[in-house]
């Protein structure tokens, strides 16, 4: 055998350890639920994370990226409003996520013990982003409030996943 040969055969290994490797992490799929990093507790004064289980611990506006182009969002931001009524609603600013805003995406949100189910509607949702499940987490700081943290479980929209990799930001009740 020559070099050449040797060195071929080790780079072929090398490619299907790897492409093996690969493949078996992603059959693994989507990392599922996760206990929270840092638990709430109600002697909480620092940063600590609690996990949704209901409308409740969402209700307000929150910042978060919207890349769609075809929504046109300022900076490619907008604002989601999680109604006690289970409804949400996005728009580019805050104080239009009171009602359904013009394209912008509507929907409702329920739980099942600490998952969440999105149902997405409007003009411009393509079908493969109807629906997703996530857990939530709600950062705070004591009892306040900061981001909250999607942890994916399914979802077939590749837009919102981008969308979604970032913390989305308190605003406001």
């Amino acid at each position: 055998m020559t070099t050449r040969t040797i060195v071929r055969l080790r780079r072929a290994g090398f490619a299907a350890l790897t492409a093996l490797a690969l493949s078996a992490a992603a059959a693994q799929g989507a990392p599922g639920p996760r206990a929270p990093l840092v638990p709430c507790t109600p002697e909480s004064t620092g940063p600590c994370v609690t996990v949704a289980t209901s409308v409740a611990d969402l209700v307000g506006v929150w910042k978060q990226y919207l890349g769609n182009p075809m929504l046109d969002a300022p900076n490619r931001m907008a604002f989601i409003r999680y109604h006690p009524d289970g409804t949400l609603s996005l728009a580019p600013t805050a104080e239009d996520t009171a009602a359904p805003f013009g394209t912008y995406p509507r929907g409702t949100i329920s739980f099942e013990g600490d998952i969440a189910t999105i149902s997405v509607l409007g003009d411009a949702v393509p079908p493969e982003c109807r629906t997703k499940t996530s857990q939530i987490h709600v950062i705070k700081h004591g009892d306040v409030p900061v981001a909250l943290a999607y942890a994916l479980i399914e979802d077939e929209c590749a837009g919102r996943r981008a969308d979604l990799a970032m913390p989305v930001l308190w605003v406001g009740p």
